[in-house]
């Protein structure tokens, strides 16, 4: 291990986000030793230490190591995060080289064991039959799309690249009611569509608020498909903590963090809102294919590419390659 300590300005913004810049740091700094601040707020209500055991060569700190070296990310996505240290710490790092190993730490990250068994017993108490995971992301994407598409309009801002121009702009002009039957649409086609494969499947909503539940069971009933599939996620899930403040995930971190599990374990994702990491951060980990549409983020493009093998296995990596999952 070398002598030099780091001082990475650390992962931010919700849990997604956070396990994935995590992941981007591990897949490029080797055996060099990086301290970084975990920020426990609204946006992920917990503490590190409460989700992942002892990570070697990262440690969680308030400060900065003496004559700690700084590295300053500044966002979360691991293409960027993999161009600045690339180039700060000279690392000569292909991007496939990175994109095979942001993989690998992602799905080797040390999650707590107690959280990881209480996701193995919910798959397992479900049975053998194909699990579908419906993701619902709303309580912070609505209004996040709608004040980027007004600093589009009004402050000459580029849209969000994690949306198509035209459905970016409906997030900005339409309520939320119109959006939330928009996608509960896109959901019951996607179960309908599932059906028409397996006579005989369940599926399970993860939510971070529980209002949408029943538009989503409502919609799945008028694609045909009776309400008797629908499997709740495990109790520890479904235990919600604050009211709804300021659009926040309503779950405490551990709660999150099963849920995540839990939707990874699903043999197939279907994503209510593209700009979910969350989602993706299970596709990774469960090696489960996403079979909505697919985001916009310009780095969940670049690693599909690099290493779809690693990603989903001899069976599907050709297809996900071919634009076809």
């Amino acid at each position: 291990m070398t002598e030099e300590s780091y001082w990475w300005s650390g992962p931010i913004g919700g849990l997604g986000n956070r396990l994935i810049a995590i992941a981007a740091v591990k897949a490029c700094i080797g055996n060099r030793r990086v301290f970084f601040p975990w920020l426990n707020d609204s946006s992920c209500p917990g503490d590190f230490h409460e989700i992942l055991d002892p990570i070697p060569n990262l440690r969680v700190g308030s400060i900065s190591p003496k004559n700690g070296i700084p590295l300053n990310t500044h966002n979360w996505e691991p293409l960027s995060i993999y161009s600045q240290l690339n180039k700060e710490l000279d690392l000569s790092l292909s991007k496939s080289e990175f994109c095979l190993g942001f993989v690998h730490a992602l799905r080797h990250l040390p999650i707590n064991s107690d959280l990881k068994d209480q996701a193995t017993q919910w798959r397992q108490s479900r049975g053998c039959e194909p699990m579908i995971g419906v993701h619902i992301r709303r309580t912070d994407r609505m209004a996040q799309h709608r004040d980027e598409f007004r600093k589009a309009i009004f402050r000459n801002q580029g849209i969000s690249r994690e949306l198509p121009i035209g459905l970016g702009a409906a997030y900005g002009i339409f309520p939320p009611g119109v959006i939330s039957f928009y996608e509960n649409t896109i959901i019951g086609a996607q179960l309908k569509k599932f059906k028409t494969q397996n006579k005989n499947f369940g599926f399970s909503i993860f939510v971070d608020n529980p209002q949408y539940i029943e538009g989503v069971k409502k919609m799945a009933r008028w694609c045909g498909i009776s309400n008797t599939t629908h499997l709740e996620p495990g109790p520890i899930s479904l235990e919600r903590t604050a009211d709804a403040d300021q659009g926040n995930r309503q779950t405490s971190l551990t709660n999150a963090v099963v849920d995540l599990l839990c939707l990874a374990s699903c043999d197939a994702i279907i994503q209510s809102n593209r700009a979910s990491t969350f989602s993706l951060v299970a596709s990774i980990i469960g090696r489960t294919p996403i079979v909505s549409a697919k985001t916009g983020y310009p780095f969940w493009h670049a690693i599909e590419t690099a290493s779809a093998k690693a990603l989903y296995g001899e069976g599907l990596s050709s297809q996900v390659i071919a634009g076809k999952m």
